[in-house]
Order: C-alpha cells, then structure tokens, then sequence
C-alpha cells in the first residue's frame, strides 16, 4: 500500500488534477483510514480533476469521483454535505444511474423514504426493474423504521 501510494504521490507531480489519479489517491488514503484526506482527493477530482489525453481512463471516472466523494463526506459524518454533492452532480448528468442510486441509498440510509421513491421515479419508465426497486427502497425503509 505504501508504495501504491508513493507512486500515485509521484504522479500527481506529473499531472496534479488527474481525475482517476485524485481517485486513486482517495482510494489508498481510504485503506489507510485517512477518511479526511481522501474527502479532499475526491474533492479535488469533483471540483477541479481533468482527463488527460495522453493517458487512459475509466469511461465514467467523473461519476464514480462523486460517488466517492460522497461515501467520504458520509463517513465523516457530513451526510447533508454528501447529498448535495449528489444532487449537483445529477444536475448536470440526469440519466447517470449510478449517480442516482447512490442517492437513493443515500435516502434510505438515514430514512428519508419519500425522497428515496422520488429518485426511483425519475429513472425512465421503460427502466429494467424500476417497481421492483421502488417496492425494494419502500421495505428497507420500513426495515430500518422498525
């Protein structure tokens, strides 16, 4: 892990606002229960990460920085921190389904079922499973309630 990490520090010399690099950084500082420091990579890869042309990328590494960025705001105890940034996120990629998902778990982690059916109804119609989804979030909600 310490060199992953080493090696992930050097590189950031190279290209500093690398988004799968900040992503990567966030993911070993994670392992190393540096939760703090991770929320600021992922921040960094959110706010101000580019792709370079140069190197290869995950297609949907923009999304899954956010996705991380809220798992850490969560950890640190920021939840309403973390649903913002997923909001904002959806924003400005509304079909994104992983970003809404991870806002739906979001939703129903701290019990907000309303909010949580909400999401499930702005996936398309003709979305696999979408009722199946909707009946699962209405009974982990009640699961938690009890």
């Amino acid at each position: 892990q310490e060199s992953q990490l080493n090696l992930c520090v050097d590189a950031l010399k190279q290209f500093p606002v690398d988004v799968q690099l900040l992503c990567a950084m966030g993911h070993y500082l994670h392992q190393q229960q540096r939760i703090d420091l991770a929320t600021r990579a992922y921040q960094t890869a959110v706010r101000h990460g580019k792709i370079h042309s140069l190197s290869w990328h995950l297609t949907e590494i923009a999304e899954l920085a956010t996705v991380c960025l809220s798992i850490s705001l969560e950890l640190e105890s920021r939840a309403e921190e973390a649903r913002g940034v997923l909001e904002e996120a959806l924003l400005a990629q509304p079909t994104s389904s992983r970003l809404r998902h991870q806002l739906i778990d979001l939703h129903v982690r701290y019990g907000r079922r309303k909010e949580a059916i909400e999401q499930v109804g702005r996936f398309p119609t003709d979305w696999p499973h979408r009722d199946a989804l909707a009946n699962a979030v209405r009974g982990a909600c009640l699961a938690l309630s009890s």
